[in-house]
This record gives structure tokens, sequence and C-alpha cells, in this order.
């Protein structure tokens, strides 16, 4: 397996696991959805900088590689707006957990699992992507090197 894509699941199963554990170990509803949003908000601010800074910088750009750059841009921005997108729509979602493990209110299990897995998935693929942009810049900097 990649060691890229490793990494983005473990670190996207540990949030996962920090977001599960948080349902027990916190007093309320209210206190959860904090810690909920803290987390999103985390990963949603890791990942946008990420991209304002490769959009406003633009260090990635050297004439001698324009082709390979640019394609290579914008291929990391094709993985990494989706992931923006979906990890800002997660955070609307943040009581179905806790009403399933913590009150008495029938709910779906399918859901609470459907839940968790889309979850876990959005963050795995929000860390990969920021991972390949790291990838890419050392990698034009090993291209510069060799030239």
């Amino acid at each position: 397996m990649n060691p890229l894509i490793f990494k983005s699941f473990i670190l996207g199963f540990l949030c996962q696991l920090i977001g599960v554990l948080l349902v027990f170990f916190v007093d309320s509803e209210a206190h959860y959805k904090i810690a909920f949003l803290t987390i999103n908000y985390l990963i949603f601010i890791l990942a946008l900088g990420v991209l304002i800074i490769y959009l406003v910088k633009k260090k990635w750009y050297d004439r001698k590689y324009k082709e390979v750059s640019f394609t290579l841009f914008q291929k990391n921005l094709a993985w990494l707006v989706p992931g923006i997108l979906s990890v800002a729509q997660l955070l609307n979602y943040s009581k179905y957990q806790w009403v399933y493990f913590r009150t008495n209110i029938d709910s779906s299990l399918v859901n609470v699992v459907i839940g968790i897995g889309c979850r876990f998935l959005i963050y795995s693929y929000v860390l990969l992507s920021v991972f390949i942009f790291f990838e890419h810049k050392k990698t034009l900097k090993k291209l510069q090197f060799l030239n």
C-alpha cells in the first residue's frame, strides 16, 4: 500500500476515533458539538490553509517545468477542493452519534454507521490530498536540484 494512503487512513481513523470517544467522555450535547466542530474546523482550516498558501505564493511554478507543475497542480487542486467542500458539509452533522450512544431515543444504526464511515473516508481523503500537496512540493525541489 502506498505510504501516503496508509498515513491518511491512520490519521483519518484517529480523528474519527477521537470523535467517537468524545461521545463517552463529554457530559452534554453542547460540549460534544463544540469538540466535534473543533476537530472538523481544524481539518477544514488545514486543508484550506494549504490551498491558500499554494494559490497565493505559487512557489510550485517554475518556467522550466511549466507543463509538469501546472498539470500536477491541477491534479492536486482537483483532490483538495472536493475534500474541503465535504468537510464543510460535515459541520452540520454532529448530533447523530450523540443521540445514538447517549440517549434512549431510537435512531437508526444504519445512519450512525454510514455517518461514521463517511466521516472516516472524508477525513482520510482530505488528509491524503494535503499529503499529496506536500509531496508535490518535495518533488519539484528534487527536480530543481537535478538540473
